[in-house]
């Protein structure tokens, strides 16, 4: 599974897959996905995988949380937000919104063949 996050940022259409690891954000210079601007603070928070649930999470720093919505719903605690195809987060100026898209499947370890079904090969 892939997850990719789509969001604008200083007026420039962003979209980053994300990787199987924790990552951070913010507007500081030592996250590792940098939002320029004045109203967001230095540390928002950090993206992580959860190998036991097999998704991403979004765990809110606690200085944060006001700036914070999920869905249009606010988040009250630093607990890891479990993120689902379709999510909408907002970080106060920042509309982020985050995608799965599934692994091509693989037989006996190579990635199939993706084919039309108008493809005259099959005929």
């Amino acid at each position: 599974m892939e997850g990719l996050l789509t969001f604008v940022n200083q007026e420039q259409p962003h979209v980053l897959r994300l990787p199987r690891s924790d990552f951070t954000v913010g507007s500081g210079p030592t996250n590792d996905l940098r939002l320029s601007h004045p109203s967001l603070p230095d540390y928002i928070g950090k993206f992580a995988w959860d190998d036991d649930a097999s998704c991403w999470t979004l765990s809110i720093h606690s200085a944060a949380l006001s700036l914070v919505t999920v869905n249009n719903n606010a988040i009250v605690s630093t607990t890891p937000v479990y993120l689902w195809d379709g999510v909408r987060i907002y970080f106060s100026v920042v509309d982020l919104r985050f995608n799965l898209n599934p692994d091509m499947p693989r037989l006996q370890g190579a990635p199939v063949r993706e084919f039309s079904l108008r493809d005259e090969a099959l005929r």
